[in-house]
């Protein structure tokens, strides 16, 4: 089955259920979460030119196939952008994304079939489905939202130089989103 296919939202997940081995986070957090992507106004919008370009220099940096700015959304991972895939959202259990986000942590993995923590996910387990994973987190107010997520079929591992350009990328994501809530601030103001 392609990946696109098995990338498709899910219903009947169950918010805060544990996935084996992976970060998890607390009720509060989510709420907490929900809140600051509420004050953003971004869920569901439109693609953005400024977004669509830090997925495509992720992808470039990193030499990977797939990149996405995800923000975590209850029990759904949607793409702010992706880069490489036609799809708008993943079931949160498929989502590698929330391990960096809930963990507020860079996260690697060279070879997700070989990690417990993804070998059974369906992105994995695929044929020709997701062998790399790295993630650096989109944290704003103390809150990890989201990731800048690059992803590839083929095993490898980033140089020091390709993680610390995530990381910045990742920066460059938290800053874009606290402008929007910056500037709908503003406009409220001014009505």
């Amino acid at each position: 089955m392609p990946i696109n296919q098995l990338l498709t939202p899910q219903s009947g997940a169950k918010p805060g259920s544990t996935r084996s081995g992976l970060t998890d986070i607390s009720a509060e957090e989510r709420q907490r979460r929900a809140r600051v992507l509420e004050s953003m106004a971004v869920l569901d919008t439109p693609p953005e030119a400024g977004f669509d370009a830090l997925t495509r220099l992720a992808a470039n940096v990193c030499g990977t196939h797939i990149a996405s700015v995800s923000l975590i959304d209850g029990d759904r991972v949607w793409f702010k952008s992706i880069h490489g895939l036609d799809i708008t959202s993943v079931d949160s259990r498929q989502s590698f994304a929330c391990e960096a986000a809930n963990s507020k942590r860079l996260v690697e993995v060279s070879d997700a079939r070989l990690d417990p923590r993804f070998a059974h996910n369906p992105m994995v387990a695929a044929q020709s489905g997701v062998v790399f994973y790295a993630g650096a987190p989109i944290v704003f107010e103390g809150v990890g939202i989201g990731a800048v997520c690059v992803l590839d079929y083929a095993t490898r591992k980033l140089s020091p130089q390709a993680l610390n350009a995530l990381t910045e990328i990742a920066n460059i994501a938290t800053a874009m989103l606290r402008a929007r809530i910056e500037a709908f601030s503003f406009f409220s103001k001014t009505r």
